[in-house]
């Protein structure tokens, strides 16, 4: 075990307070990340991989998901790879569903407008049969008008919560797909490494029986 390793492991039992957690995190991230879409940390000591993975679940409620991989590089060991990915779906659904209800209440608006406006109207029929009363009829006239104007301002709210609505379900729909393309890799990735595994120990067989092949042979010339 080399010395920076052993310093390594001694640091990362460390106590530190919330701040300076942020700011060792920030430094690990900065010189040992990959940022895509999401953020991917490979790193060969484990006391590391586990400070780092308590470093995310305690700053930010974040688990990040953590794959082990074998090193087939001059020095052999295994590598710890965190991926860090925000729950993005869970935020799109919820983004989706404050969508729909502001929708709904903007209808619900809307609709309260056109009912006030329809009562408006009505009395202004009324107005007309009979006993004429010209100031009511100027009043409800003016009513109606004002309800046709704030009839047209909420059409217009609708409109951009409508436009908000499918906003939020189209990137709901980009997120769900992410995931499952997420998966399908992760799954492909856990194939691979099964195959490279099974190459290895294939290999290590094969060598065993053929030192042993050889010795044998040795020893019966």
């Amino acid at each position: 075990m080399s010395f920076s390793y052993e310093i390594k492991s001694e640091v990362a039992r460390l106590d530190s307070v919330r701040t300076e957690n942020i700011t060792e995190l920030s430094a690990i991230i900065r010189n040992s990340a990959k940022i895509d879409k999401s953020i991917i940390i490979t790193i060969e000591n484990s006391a590391i991989a586990r400070r780092i993975f308590k470093l995310i679940k305690d700053i930010y409620d974040i688990t990040p998901v953590i794959t082990v991989r074998k090193r087939y590089s001059f020095n052999k060991g295994l590598s710890y790879i965190l991926d860090i990915k925000e729950k993005m779906e869970g935020q799109a659904k919820i983004a989706y569903g404050v969508a729909n209800a502001k929708l709904m209440d903007e209808q619900g608006k809307l609709q309260q407008i056109m009912i006030r406006k329809a009562g408006y109207e009505s009395q202004a029929r009324n107005l007309v049969n009979g006993t004429i009363d010209v100031p009511k009829i100027k009043e409800c006239k003016r009513a109606v008008d004002t309800m046709k104007t704030m009839q047209r301002s909420q059409m217009m709210n609708v409109h951009v919560a409508e436009k908000n609505v499918e906003a939020a379900r189209l990137k709901l729909n980009e997120v769900m797909m992410e995931r499952k393309t997420h998966e399908k890799l992760k799954e492909q990735a856990f194939e691979v490494f099964k195959q490279e595994m099974q190459y290895a120990e294939n290999k290590e067989i094969d060598e065993l029986v053929s030192y042993t092949y050889h010795e044998g042979m040795t020893e019966t010339r």
